[in-house]
């Protein structure tokens, strides 16, 4: 197996011996940077020698967003006011935030309910 970033011309090889790997067929990489976006391909090796390679793909080293910890809330007139620290979002940016809250009837409001009045004071205020 090899694998590249997606901006260079170098192929790394993965060098897989074990017959545990040759059982799962997977493995995994270390020293990929977050974010970066990286090429791989395989080919298999028999008596022969080996196959031609896989066609590439592509995948971007990233996960979904750690939660956010909320640490104040405040209501001022009829506006919710919600601070948090930013989120550590794991290799990519943030684009938005799903914001629920919970009445003391049990009802969630959601934020694609006050979406005319949701406004992001800051990159961890949000007001709705």
């Amino acid at each position: 197996m090899q694998y590249k970033l997606t901006t260079s011309t170098t192929w790394l090889d993965l060098v897989a011996a074990s017959a545990s790997f040759l059982e799962l067929q997977a493995t995994a990489v270390d020293s990929i940077t977050k974010g970066s976006q990286y090429s791989f391909r395989i080919r298999a090796r028999n008596i022969f020698g080996f196959g031609p390679f896989s066609n590439e793909t592509v995948i971007r080293a990233s996960t979904v967003p750690s939660p956010p910890q909320i640490v104040q809330t405040q209501t001022v007139n009829s506006t919710v006011i919600i601070s948090f620290p930013k989120p550590n979002d794991n290799g990519d940016a943030i684009t938005s935030y799903d914001i629920q809250i919970k009445s003391s009837d049990g009802y969630y409001y959601f934020s694609s309910e006050c979406n005319s009045s949701l406004t992001v004071l800051t990159d961890s205020t949000i007001k709705c």
